[in-house]
């Protein structure tokens, strides 16, 4: 458990104040390449040498979300967060995993690859669409997603490629980002799985106080169309009523043990700070 926790604070993501991907660089694409084609066959085991077709439309797609996630007006949600949050998953599915096996007979029933599958296409679509100015960002990066899996269930036949209870996890998995609250619904074993999708996502609340302060900035970026002093006064709202809520209800910033226990503090710091920055008038990184 404490190498574990060790890892997630010394990850490289805690100091990184990086969110302009590279798209030249060919290591880094291939990189993400090998994970988003890996994560389709984990949740849909293609034949591509059955399905030709297939390897198109995913070809197709991979460079579609490149796109989405290149665009201008994202200063934090590209590429480099995904990247952040895959470095992250691959540490704490690999603690699952061992935890599993240590306190669950039932380890070999559980298709650890279809769960990865899940976790990676989850990451992969959950912020495709971003809109500062849209209020479903979710809805519609789920709905995005869906469209991608009706797309590979066409090219073979017609027979479904992924399931409808993938496609129904995963929907509910990116609707989660929405609010970060556990879908009551799922069983444990996709509980355990979604909390290690959710934190990841919201890791960076938990980085080294600079690298916090200059991803805030980055949202402020996003938000640029929003005039300085109601910006200031929203988020302010906003963080608080969330830090307000910490410590009610077993409410937690965190719902993984190992990131509850290694970042939650660090968090919890970083959002008063930035709190009490945006009550004198300024943002975080730029004061």
């Amino acid at each position: 458990m404490e190498d574990c926790k060790q890892k997630i604070r010394t990850l490289w993501i805690s100091n990184s104040k990086n969110y302009v991907f590279p798209t030249n660089d060919e290591g880094k694409l291939s990189a993400l390449r090998n994970r988003w084609d890996a994560s389709i066959y984990f949740i849909s085991k293609i034949d591509l040498d059955k399905f030709p077709k297939c390897e198109t439309i995913i070809n197709r797609w991979f460079h579609k979300l490149c796109d989405l996630h290149s665009e201008p007006d994202r200063y934090y949600h590209t590429l480099c967060h995904l990247e952040e949050m895959f470095a992250l998953v691959d540490i704490l599915l690999t603690q699952l995993k061992e935890d599993l096996s240590k306190h669950h007979s039932s380890c070999d029933c559980i298709d650890f690859n279809l769960y990865t599958g899940i976790v990676h296409q989850s990451i992969f679509f959950h912020d495709a669409i971003y809109n500062a100015k849209s209020a479903t960002n979710e809805e519609d990066s789920a709905a995005l997603f869906k469209q991608f899996a009706n797309e590979l269930s066409e090219a073979v036949d017609d027979s479904l490629t992924i399931s409808k209870e993938i496609v129904m996890i995963i929907d509910k998995f990116i609707i989660a980002t929405k609010s970060h609250v556990l879908d009551e619904d799922m069983n444990d074993v996709q509980i355990e799985f979604l909390k290690i999708f959710l934190d990841a996502d919201m890791a960076v609340l938990g980085k080294q106080s600079d690298a916090y302060n200059y991803y805030a900035a980055m949202i402020r970026k996003e938000y640029q169309h929003v005039p300085h002093n109601v910006y200031c006064s929203k988020r302010a709202e906003i963080l608080e009523s969330f830090v307000g809520k910490i410590g009610q209800k077993e409410k937690t910033v965190f719902t993984n043990k190992y990131m509850l226990e290694s970042l939650e503090n660090r968090a919890v710091e970083n959002l008063k700070n930035e709190i009490s920055i945006l009550k004198n008038g300024c943002i975080p990184d730029a004061c």
